[in-house]
Parts: structure tokens; sequence; C-alpha cells
């Protein structure tokens, strides 16, 4: 039996509470980044590995490696019919059973299909061992019907055009966090003042302080989210395009570039930043700037790589896609 979870911390949460199997953990931000459609398994984590060694998580042979590891015991747990897949209620753990499932739907389409392990609480080594083991006795088989509208969200996804996210609101399914995973993401593309949800989160922190520091002001986003889902590298990105933009919306020690830490480099330096909102983050806020008539975009949802002009936006008055 091979329990995936999101990430080593559920693995370990896992082992310590003794459950039978192995486990592995599918550690991919796949809510950040190229996921384009159409690619195989295999294809796709070479796409990944790639974007993760050019985030500097990892050197590319360290990427290469995990996702080809993981790759390797996934398969061969699929191969004797031992998976089960653990689900927590946050965007990341929608986005990677997404990605199983759907390869149960194509690639694996002969294979017996997964368990599934839903659990409504983050899953990690504070998680308590009553929700966990109780999550693990309710875990059931994986249906036709699970398969294939896990496969059809993954083409959403993952496609050119992010329109089709929109019909998964329709789903009657019984893959409970589905549909508020993917309304989640629907307001990772840019508003109609040209920023995320979290971009927005951030600038409504700082704008009822003076300052704070990276971690503080990390925090503070997080508690604004419903379910929280991103981990803090991923952050990081975003407040360096924010602040490295020829129209900032915030400013860290009033300078203009936030230096990304390295692999190996102490958090406590890291955090002696501050980070303050710009007056032209605080239009953008009231909503009487749009970000992106000056600041160039360049990043991905899914399958959409987001570039100005005529970028994907998610408009939050109509609830619907446009381009702008």
């Amino acid at each position: 039996m091979l329990h995936i979870t999101n990430g080593d911390f559920a693995s370990q949460r896992i082992r310590e509470l003794d459950i039978e199997g192995g486990q592995l953990a599918w550690s991919d931000v796949l809510h950040e980044g190229p996921v384009p459609g159409n690619l195989t398994l295999e294809e796709m984590s070479m796409v990944r590995a790639s974007f993760i060694a050019d985030c500097g998580w990892a050197t590319n042979m360290e990427a290469q490696f995990h996702f080809q590891t993981r790759d390797a015991v996934f398969l061969s747990a699929a191969n004797t019919g031992d998976v089960v897949l653990w689900v927590t209620h946050e965007l990341y753990d929608q986005l990677h059973m997404m990605q199983v499932l759907a390869w149960y739907a194509t690639e694996g389409a002969d294979k017996a299909k997964p368990e599934l392990v839903f659990i409504d609480q983050h899953l990690s080594p504070d998680t308590p061992a009553a929700a966990v083991t109780e999550a693990f006795s309710n875990r059931r088989q994986a249906t036709q019907d699970d398969i294939q509208q896990a496969y059809q969200a993954w083409v959403a996804f993952t496609a050119l055009n992010p329109r089709s996210l929109e019909s998964i609101a329709a789903f009657d399914t019984r893959l409970p966090f589905l549909k508020a995973g993917i309304e989640r993401l629907k307001h990772e593309y840019p508003d109609q003042q040209g920023i995320s949800l979290t971009e927005r989160h951030a600038l409504t922190v700082l704008a009822d302080s003076v300052s704070a520091a990276p971690y503080e002001l990390f925090g503070n986003v997080r508690l604004k989210e419903a379910v929280p889902f991103m981990g803090d590298a991923s952050f990081w990105r975003i407040l360096q395009a924010m602040t490295e933009s020829a129209q900032p919306l915030m400013t860290c020690d009033d300078q203009a570039r936030f230096e990304l830490p390295g692999l190996y480099q102490h958090a406590d330096n890291f955090n002696e930043r501050r980070l303050a909102i710009t007056d032209a983050g605080r239009a953008v806020l009231a909503g009487e700037l749009d970000w992106l008539d000056e600041h160039v975009i360049h990043r991905w949802v899914g399958g959409v790589r987001l570039q100005s002009p005529g970028c994907w936006r998610f408009d939050t008055n109509t609830q619907s896609f446009v381009r702008k």
C-alpha cells in the first residue's frame, strides 16, 4: 500500500501513526508555473522539474531526480493496485488529485482504481490522530465518475483557454473539495485592477500597517484565506514581482529589489527586511489604477501563460474570464 500525500509533513504524520504502507509526497506546487495540457506524466514531470530549477528551489539535477523517483514509485504501486491518495481541503491537494486521477483516465486506464482519503483540514504533524485515523477508516475506492470528473477538471486547468474552468461549478461530484479549490484557483488570475487575490491580500495587509517583515506578511495573508494553500517560497516570488515592477505596488527597505532567499540563506537575515505599500498599491486597492497598464506580467496559471497585453483576467463582478 502506497500513501500519496501533498508533501513531507503529511507523509510524516501518516508514518507517526503507524498506518500500514509506504508514503510518497507528490510535492509539486501545481498552482504556480507552467502546467501545459496533453502531456504524459513523464513529459509533465520534465516541464515541472525545469520550472522548479528555474525558481532556484533545487538544482536541475535535483529536480529531475525528484520527479523521476516520485513517478517511478507511483507507477510501481499503480501497477499492483496499491495506491491510496490522501486529499485535504486545500487547493494544493485538489491539483495533485486531479493530476493523479487524470492519469487513471488516460495512461493508467487499465489499472485498478486508487483508494481516496478525504480530510477537511491540513495534514501535518499537528493534525489530531483521531482525525487522521477516522479519515483513513472512511476511505473509499475512486469511482469512474470520480476519475472522469478529475480528468475534466485537469483538462480545463491545463488548457490554453481558462473559460472551461467555469463549467466545473456545475459538477455533481463526490469529490468534496474540488469545486471550492477550482473557485479559489480562478482568483489567482488578475482581476479588474490587474492583481490576483493573493496580491490583493498582501496589499490589504500592508495598507493597514506602516511596514511588515516577510514572514509577518506571509502569516497575515494566510489568515485572510478561508483555506490557506500557498507556501512561503511561492509567496516570495509574488512579492518580488510586486516590488520590481515598472509600477511597484510595494517597496522593500525603500529599495526596488526584493532578493529571494537562496537555497541555504538563513531565514532570520531574510526576515529583517521591511515591506511597505506604495501609492500605486493604494490606488490599485481603491480601484483607481489597473496595474497591468504599467506592469509587464509574465507568469502561468495551469496551461495559461499570462502576458500583457491581451492578458486573461477573472472579472470578479461577472464571475467570468475576459481578455484585456
